[in-house]
C-alpha cells in the first residue's frame, strides 16, 4: 500500500507543479524579458537615433521632373 501512496503523491505533485508553473510562467516571462533587455539595451539606442533621424527627412515628390531620355548609340570607326 505504501507504494501506491508514494506513486499518488509523485503524479499529484507533478500536477500541482505543472499548476503552479502555469500561473507564474507570465512573471518568470516579466523578469527574463526585463534582463534581456537591460543586458541587450546599449545596442538598441545607435538603431532608435538612426531610425529617428532618418524618419526625420522631408519626403520627395514622385512627379518630379528630372530631364529628358537620351538614348546615345555607338558608332564604329573604321580605322
Amino acid at each position: 500500500m505504501g507504494f501506491f501512496t508514494t506513486v499518488l503523491y509523485f503524479i499529484l505533485g507533478i500536477y500541482v507543479f505543472g499548476f503552479l508553473l502555469r500561473l507564474a510562467s507570465p512573471y518568470i516571462m516579466k523578469y527574463i524579458l526585463k534582463r534581456f533587455e537591460k543586458k541587450m539595451g546599449g545596442f538598441q539606442d545607435p538603431f532608435d537615433q538612426k531610425r529617428s533621424a532618418k524618419s526625420k527627412q522631408p519626403l520627395k515628390d514622385k512627379e518630379e521632373i528630372v530631364g529628358d531620355y537620351i538614348d546615345f548609340e555607338e558608332v564604329k570607326d573604321d580605322e
